[in-house]
């Protein structure tokens, strides 16, 4: 799941491992992402996002595809 500002985009997994699995990638491909903690509680999120630049959300979510 991805929740978009203007200028950034997040990233909500339901494991950590998953997150750091998304980090890995982002990394290796040159993106820069911060992992950061979810802003609310969500039952389904692992208390873990992925923020990144918005104008690099196709390129991301093509690497998570």
């Amino acid at each position: 799941m991805s929740v978009q500002s203007v200028d950034q985009v997040e990233y909500l997994f339901k494991t950590s491992n998953v997150v750091m699995w998304a980090e890995e990638v982002a990394s290796e491909a040159g993106i820069p992402i911060e992992v950061i903690p979810t802003r609310a509680r969500r039952e389904s999120t692992c208390g873990l996002a992925i923020r990144a630049p918005a104008d690099l959300r196709e390129r991301l979510e093509a690497l998570f595809a």
